[in-house]
């Protein structure tokens, strides 16, 4: 449990009331002290040494250079304590920038188990050292901590990925309002449509984070500072500037293709600009709402093409840019497994996410279901469309994983640069 700890970056000292020899002795049986490592005292302040040993006396006299001295150790002992000392050691580490969690169970430990961060009680310890702390381990047993420290992380890596899931269909249903204003292009994706993502097809996997297996390297990882965020800089700009995106570019590409097989072109959309009028017959001042047309039926190019032939084509192509979002989001959801792993080699070592699996299918079957059963589409405003317009959402969700396996893959390689600075939540 020791040595889980120090791979997690997390340092274990020994503060006891022992005489210094069995002190060290002991830190060095459990791994506080490694076996190679030089130990020091404050009277030989050895540099290289790895290990110091203090005694309570010491601490009493010890000035800003013996503490920082002292602090730059990984391996710390303090022997022959007394409580208002081990208060003192709290204060010094806290001053230092440290994070400080302290175990006891004597009435002498509860000065230190107040001071701490986190105050940590033996379930046998006594009342005293129970009401000072903030927490009590019934089992008695270290090695519980080290797994809450695991669960914690787990926790709030979890929270992260959810967050960067939700984030991340913000784009895609933003530029339809965007490109309506200023290109002056129908309206891809209505209000309502917004929120059968937000609140239908995004809901269910964005809960099932929660069941996402802990990644590989989870305890080995320096602990993160206390000023993180779980909705950081980083997660923002990989969900709004990357991934956010290339699912609006798949989303577009959907409804624009829909739009295409209805004979209205790109060009002429753009051109034209009747998008805010384009379900009308008339615009504000009265004249005549005229959208060039190929008809698919004659092969004729005409002026004007008819009102139900917009509308119609208008709710295909927000049905098939819905349909691209929801696939790309399904992209999104497996990317979003893993922040710096690989996202396959985490799947195979821990077996998947069954919860998150089964919510993806949920989320293409509540797709279909909007897209497809009478009724239910009329009341949204989708239309069926044909198998054809589902394509554009699968490319840009294939790429969205590749892209993310590549930047992670520049994360674990290349941690300085800026890469991993800007995307690495």
């Amino acid at each position: 449990a020791v040595a889980c700890c120090q791979q997690a970056g997390i340092q274990v000292v020994m503060v006891t009331g022992d005489h210094p020899l069995t002190a060290k002795s002991i830190a060095q049986q459990v791994g506080i002290i490694l076996p190679d490592a030089g130990v020091t005292n404050l009277s030989e302040k050895d540099e290289e040494a790895g290990g110091i040993v203090i005694t309570g006396p010491e601490v009493d006299d010890m000035t800003d250079a013996d503490w920082k001295f002292v602090l730059s150790k990984k391996q710390v002992v303090f022997a022959r304590t007394l409580p208002t000392q081990k208060q003192n050691i709290v204060k010094h580490f806290q001053a230092a920038g440290h994070v400080v969690a302290v175990t006891g169970d004597g009435v002498n430990d509860s000065p230190a188990l107040k001071a701490a961060d986190v105050g940590i009680a033996m379930g046998s310890g006594s009342d005293v050292a129970k009401d000072a702390a903030d927490m009590i381990l019934t089992d008695d047993n270290f090695a519980s901590i080290v797994k809450g420290v695991e669960e914690g992380r787990l926790i709030f890596d979890n929270l992260k990925k959810s967050i960067h899931y939700v984030l991340t269909s913000n784009i895609p249903a933003v530029y339809p309002y965007i490109l309506n204003i200023v290109a002056g292009i129908p309206l891809a994706l209505t209000t309502i449509m917004i929120l059968c993502v937000d609140l239908g097809t995004d809901m269910m996997p964005a809960i099932a984070f929660a069941y996402e297996p802990a990644e590989a390297d989870i305890m080995k990882r320096k602990p993160r500072k206390p000023t993180d965020r779980l909705v950081s800089k980083q997660n923002v700009f990989l969900a709004y500037c990357f991934h956010g995106n290339f699912e609006a570019v798949g989303a577009f590409v959907g409804f624009f293709f829909a739009m295409w097989t209805f004979g209205f072109h790109v060009g002429d959309i753009f051109e034209q600009r009747n998008g805010i009028f384009w379900d009308s017959e008339f615009d504000h001042n009265g004249v005549a709402v005229c959208q060039k047309w190929h008809n698919p039926e004659t092969g004729n190019v005409e002026a004007c093409a008819p009102l139900d032939k917009r509308i119609e084509a208008l709710h295909v192509a927000q049905s098939a840019h819905f349909v691209a979002t929801v696939l790309g989001q399904v992209g999104n959801g497996v990317l979003s497994k893993t922040r710096v792993l690989s996202t396959f080699t985490h799947w195979y070592s821990t077996g998947g996410n069954t919860v998150l699996s089964i919510a993806f299918i949920e989320e293409i079957l509540l797709c279909a279901t909007l897209v497809y059963v009478p009724g239910i589409n009329g009341i949204f405003g989708f239309r069926p469309m044909q198998w054809y317009h589902w394509w554009p959402g699968i490319p840009s969700a294939i790429f969205c994983v590749l892209f993310d396996e590549w930047r992670k893959w520049m994360v674990r390689s290349y941690p300085n640069s800026c890469i991993a600075w800007s995307t690495n939540y």
